[in-house]
């Protein structure tokens, strides 16, 4: 059995948010749990596939694992997993805009992508923290 990687905590508003979308309703469950107990820092949400845009428009999610990725999932989600598609064996893969197609996906695969992504938004904080603010305007009112 694999040790997983001891993670940074980051709580509250600055945690992942996953959402999961995908159309069997006990995997996505049995996803949602997993992922729960293997990033307990995670924000993990789940909703019916015909839910997923108000969800994702709700929820403003870092991460989509779905069965059919819409329109506005492309659009206004950094990173997201088109999960066995049309119930085929392959998925595919799209981190902050590189997209690949995944054989035979493994939860592995999806936890490596859930540290990524983490990863990302924390070095994206991270640089905006660290950022030069411009100083203020003495004559703005």
């Amino acid at each position: 059995m694999a040790v997983a990687r001891v993670r940074p905590i980051i709580s509250g508003m600055n945690a992942i948010r996953i959402l999961i979308s995908n159309e069997l309703e006990s995997y996505r469950e049995g996803l949602a749990e997993a992922l729960r107990y293997l990033r307990p820092d995670a924000g993990v949400f789940e909703a019916e596939p015909g839910d997923l845009d108000r969800k994702v428009e709700r929820l403003r999610p870092d991460l989509v694992i779905c069965s059919r990725v819409s329109p506005l999932v492309k659009k206004s989600v950094p990173s997201w997993v088109e999960l066995y598609p049309n119930c085929e064996r392959g998925s595919v893969v799209s981190a902050r805009g590189e997209r690949r197609e995944v054989a035979e996906i493994q939860l592995s695969d999806l936890l490596d992508l859930v540290d990524r992504v983490e990863d990302s938004l924390q070095q994206h904080r991270t640089a905006a923290l660290q950022a030069p603010r411009a100083p203020e305007d003495p004559t703005a009112v």
